[in-house]
């Protein structure tokens, strides 16, 4: 899921926890990419170029591994980069979770 939860309101993420809960096989893997940061950010420039209003929701850590946990994943790894310079300025998250047995 590379990228995607910026895209969706906050109160969606357990949703779609959930939903990936329900399509993973048993013992399935997550690997999780997002902005990470606080509140939502609104662009109408990007790279440059006047662009469409554009929104996105940032996570911080802790709410994404609270929302992997109450969906039955077990988190394994995280690790985090700087943006590059032709990105969006925040920091990135990647976290790879499996779903635990049942």
């Amino acid at each position: 899921m590379f990228y995607s939860l910026q895209h969706l309101p906050r109160a969606a993420i357990g949703n779609v926890f959930g939903e990936l809960r329900r399509v993973l096989a048993p013992d399935g893997v997550l690997l999780l990419a997002t902005h990470i940061g606080e509140g939502e950010v609104y662009l109408s420039e990007f790279l440059g170029h006047h662009i469409d209003p554009l929104g996105g929701t940032l996570h911080v850590r802790e709410e994404l591994e609270r929302a992997l946990i109450r969906e039955s994943f077990t988190v394994e790894d995280v690790w985090h980069r700087d943006p590059v310079p032709h990105e969006y300025q925040s920091r990135r998250i990647y976290m790879i979770a499996r779903l635990a047995e049942t």
